[in-house]
């Protein structure tokens, strides 16, 4: 059996504590990831096997964007980590000046916050909703803008806000809560 395993490696984030003699595993892994990939765009990714149920809100402050989830720990290795919640980088840290995410398993929901002034990166947001057991969804909030446009087949489409573009896959509802002078559906 030893040698079938021998081209497996993990990394496994975990605390290990002992009660006579016997060694338990409490898991302790940040079950979103925030990462540079190789060409230089943010990647947020759901590690956990199954999905974690997101509920990430991406709003700029000042330079940075800050990432934060009031329900699921977030993890970077760029930037700073503010708390176990919350995450900020500087949108200069990521020149691909785009934000992927891929959602996995769970049922989660995205919000982009424009109080902060636009949070949306020069070449975009991609979000992936993958596999869920409800529904992905995407909220759009705290802003005014002067066009909002949709564009959508079935459960894929964008919507762009005033030139910032939010690209989707495998989305159900979408909340579109921004002040905007013109809405258009395509």
């Amino acid at each position: 059996i030893l040698g079938a395993l021998s081209n497996v490696s993990a990394t496994i984030a975990a605390t290990i504590t002992t009660s006579n003699g016997v060694g338990t595993i409490q898991n302790d892994d940040f079950p979103i990831l925030v990462e540079l990939n190789g060409d230089n765009n943010l990647i947020i990714t759901d590690q956990l096997p199954g999905g974690a149920d997101f509920t990430t809100i991406f709003k700029r402050s000042g330079t940075d964007l800050v990432i934060s989830d009031a329900n699921v720990k977030v993890e970077t290795h760029i930037g700073t980590q503010v708390s176990d919640n919350e995450v900020r980088i500087a949108f200069a840290d990521f020149t691909g000046q785009r934000i992927i995410i891929d959602a996995g398993d769970g049922d989660d929901l995205i919000t982009v916050d424009f109080s902060g002034n636009d949070p949306i990166p020069a070449n975009g947001i991609l979000f992936n909703g993958q596999g869920q057991t409800n529904g992905d969804a995407l909220a759009l909030s705290g802003g005014t803008v002067t066009t909002v446009t949709h564009t959508f087949t079935n459960a894929n489409g964008t919507v762009d806000i005033d030139g910032s573009l939010v690209a989707y896959t495998g989305l159900e509802p979408i909340a579109d809560n921004l002040i905007a002078t013109n809405r258009i559906f395509t």
